[in-house]
């Protein structure tokens, strides 16, 4: 793990306990990339988003054809 480098802590114990296992996902595929001898052995962090599939709804979800970034939510 690379010191520092994390999302937000929430609040909602949940919440939290899933943005950690994201991360925790994030640095054993870059680690494992390293190992491998892939040169995209590094770490990406990505962000992580939650809400409620009403809230989702409600927000007009991810168009289909950009759906490639989560800027575009």
């Amino acid at each position: 793990m690379v010191p520092g480098v994390k999302h937000q802590k929430s609040e909602d114990k949940v919440i939290n306990s899933e943005i950690r296992l994201y991360e925790r996902f994030l640095y054993d595929t870059a680690n494992c990339m390293k190992n491998s001898g892939s040169p995209y052995g590094f770490l990406t962090m990505g962000s992580a988003m939650v809400f409620t599939a009403k809230a989702y709804i409600s927000a007009g979800g991810i168009s289909r054809r950009k759906a490639t970034e989560d800027f575009y939510f």
